[in-house]
């Protein structure tokens, strides 16, 4: 992740009647980068929201804490839990009875190796699995 990534949940969580420039944006969101690449807690995050806001803009604190919950949020889906498994029943009614195409459940993974050998070790169970990447932002159109 890079400040240009982090500067949109800034942006999205700042309140409306905050105006602030491109170049504001992105003098936060450095120093929250700084701040998250070092595992600072949510309150050093806060700080440094404030720290950075120029001279006449004052958040509340409610306001800096949704603010740094969201980078908070954008640093974890970036550096975490990128895949998903789930599984379901096959539709075979005999062996499974009543859960026959029924979800059964899902697992998370940082690596899509690990994703894939998971996938492969429920179908060895017999049960139907699909392998997912998480994404934040994906553009449709």
């Amino acid at each position: 992740m890079d400040a240009y990534n982090l500067t949109y949940p800034i942006m999205s969580t700042m309140p409306d009647n905050v105006r602030l420039s491109v170049w504001e944006y992105q003098a936060i969101a450095k120093e929250v980068l700084s701040d998250l690449e070092n595992g600072k807690a949510k309150n050093v995050l806060m700080g440094s929201i404030e720290d950075s806001l120029p001279h006449n803009v004052k958040l509340s604190s409610h306001e800096r804490g949704v603010i740094a919950e969201a980078c908070q949020e954008a640093w974890d889906r970036s550096n975490g839990l990128n895949f998903v498994v789930k599984y379901w029943f096959p539709n075979v009614k005999t062996r499974h009875g009543n859960n026959a195409g029924a979800y059964a459940g899902s697992a998370t993974f940082e690596v899509l190796a690990e994703a894939i050998e998971y996938k492969i070790r429920q179908e060895g169970w017999d049960r139907v699995a699909k392998v997912y990447r998480l994404v934040e932002f994906e553009e449709v159109s």
